[in-house]
C-alpha cells in the first residue's frame, strides 16, 4: 500500500481512494490553498473557517499508515461537530464491511450504493462505526481502515455513490464546544490485508495495543449462558423452564456449576 502525492491518493489491493477532501461538520468547506508534502495533506479554509487549517497527518507504521486528521487555527466561538477527511472518489471497491454500533444494527459486507434493507436508519448500510474493510473487484484482500482508539470520542464512516463513482466520509464526532487552537481526531491505522477475518484480528490487536488499559484475560475463561442472547426475541415461560431443567441436569451430571441470567 502507498500514497501518491501526485493525486493525494492511497492505493492497495487494486483500489485507489483519492479525491481526498477536508471534513467538518458532515460538509467539505471550501479551500483557499492545498499542500501536499512529506507525510501530510494540508488545506487552509476559506469562508466560516477563514485562517484555520484541516491537516492529515500520516506516517508509516510498518505494516500501513497511521492516519490522523488535525484542525488549527480555530475561533474561540468555533463549535464543532465532527472533524475528518472525505474520500470522494473511490475507485475498485466491490464491497465494504460496514461495522455496527451495537449488537441490534449488525456488522455486514454491503455493495456501493446498495439500498436499505428496512426503514431503521440505524441499520442502514450508508453508515458504519470504528473501522471498515474495503474489498476489491479483482483479486483478494482487503484495504482496512480503523481507529485504533475510541476512548474519548465516537467515530464513524458514511458510504455514499455506487461501484462506479462511490465516496467514503471519515470522521470523528466532536463535542459541540468552542475551541481556540488546535483539535484532533482519535488516531486510525489503513493497510493491506489478506483475508478480511485476519485483518480485522490485526486491527483488533493494535487497538488491544494502544489501550492505555492492560487487557483484562483471566486464567480461566468465564462461560455461562444469557436468556437474552441464547433466545432473545423467542422467550417465554415454556422455554425459559426448558433450559433451566437442562442446566440442573448439567449440573447433576458433571458437578459443574451453571448460572444463568
Amino acid at each position: 500500500m502507498h500514497f501518491d502525492p501526485s493525486s493525494a491518493a492511497f492505493h492497495g489491493r487494486g483500489i485507489v481512494m483519492g479525491g481526498l477532501l477536508p471534513l467538518i461538520d458532515g460538509a467539505s468547506p471550501a479551500v483557499s490553498e492545498r499542500t501536499v508534502g512529506g507525510g501530510h495533506v494540508a488545506w487552509r479554509l476559506d469562508g466560516p473557517y477563514d485562517g484555520a487549517v484541516l491537516t492529515l497527518r500520516m506516517e508509516d507504521a510498518g505494516q500501513g499508515m497511521r492516519l490522523r486528521v488535525e484542525l488549527s487555527g480555530l475561533a474561540g466561538d468555533c463549535e464543532i461537530d465532527s472533524v475528518g477527511v472525505r474520500f470522494g472518489a473511490v475507485e475498485g471497491a466491490a464491497r465494504y464491511l460496514r461495522n455496527g454500533y451495537q449488537s441490534w444494527d449488525g456488522s455486514f459486507l454491503a455493495r456501493p450504493g446498495e439500498p436499505p434493507f428496512d426503514d431503521n436508519p440505524g441499520r442502514s448500510p450508508s453508515i458504519g462505526y470504528a473501522c471498515t474493510a474495503l474489498l476489491p473487484q479483482a483479486g483478494e484482500g482487503c484495504l482496512l481502515l480503523g481507529f485504533t482508539r475510541c476512548d474519548r470520542f465516537q467515530n464513524r464512516f458514511r458510504y455514499a455513490g455506487d461501484a462506479a463513482a462511490m465516496s467514503l466520509d471519515v470522521e470523528t464526532l466532536w463535542d459541540r464546544v468552542g475551541h481556540c487552537g488546535t483539535i484532533a481526531s482519535e488516531p486510525m491505522m489503513l493497510f493491506e490485508g489478506g483475508e478480511i477475518e485476519a485483518s480485522l484480528r490485526t486491527w483488533s490487536r493494535a487497538l488491544a495495543a494502544e489501550s492505555p488499559l492492560v487487557p483484562r484475560i483471566p486464567q480461566r475463561r468465564l462461560t455461562g449462558w444469557c436468556s437474552w442472547y441464547n433466545l432473545y426475541a423467542a422467550i417465554d415461560e415454556p422455554a425459559i423452564l426448558d433450559h433451566l431443567k437442562a442446566a440442573a441436569a448439567f449440573r447433576e451430571t458433571t458437578g459443574c456449576r451453571s448460572t444463568s441470567s
